[in-house]
């Protein structure tokens, strides 16, 4: 039997989830494959899923899932996250937020390059996978595939802290004086004069 919030579970559903998109397969073609982390090991023939369980801002568990695919067309190299979030009232996980970066191979490539014209043999070795050549670039583009209530709030209330920290909602004070020389919102307008 397999545990609701098991890896291995969701990287099966959210592998179909992403099978099923326009697109994705737009990017990457109809046969999707997706997989875990690297290994080393020649004996190691299953790559284990990333995951971890931490507790977010309201002291809730948060399962973080991770896993990598590749299509057909081999121009994009993708990077899945999924999170689940535990419900305390139901004793149950259900999905939060899943998303799937989309890198260009091609930039990728370019940049796995210039870092191997610096011959340092172990900074060549440690990025000689696609997993970790997604760090020396930026997406290309980041899809959400599925945001839950909480977490579009969550991103909503981020969003206007920031604003608020970067002075957009702080208004300055206004440059016109009103007749007693102090500088006010008022002292902007002028009344009509109307005879």
């Amino acid at each position: 039997m397999v545990a609701p919030n098991s890896p291995t579970r969701v990287y099966n559903e959210v592998l179909d989830l992403i099978r099923k998109d326009r697109k994705l397969a737009k990017l990457f073609g109809n046969s999707i494959v997706g997989y875990g982390e690297p290994s080393y090991s020649r004996l190691q023939r299953n790559r284990s899923i990333s995951n971890k369980v931490v507790l977010n801002k309201n002291g809730e568990k948060l399962q973080e899932i991770r896993f990598y695919i590749e299509g057909e067309k081999e121009e994009h190299y993708g990077v899945v996250n999924a999170k689940l979030i535990e419900d305390q009232s139901l004793k149950s996980w259900r999905y939060y937020h899943i998303s799937v970066d989309v890198y260009k191979t091609k930039k990728m490539d370019e940049a796995f390059e210039e870092l191997a014209g610096k011959k340092d043999t172990k900074l060549i070795e440690a990025y000689s996978n696609r997993q970790n050549q997604t760090s020396l670039v930026t997406p290309n583009l980041s899809i959400d595939m599925f945001s839950s209530p909480e977490y579009l709030k969550e991103k909503q209330l981020e969003l206007q802290r920031k604003r608020v920290h970067s002075g957009f909602f702080a208004p300055k004070n206004p440059k016109s004086n009103n007749d007693d020389g102090n500088a006010s919102w008022f002292g902007i307008f002028k009344p009509s004069s109307r005879n």
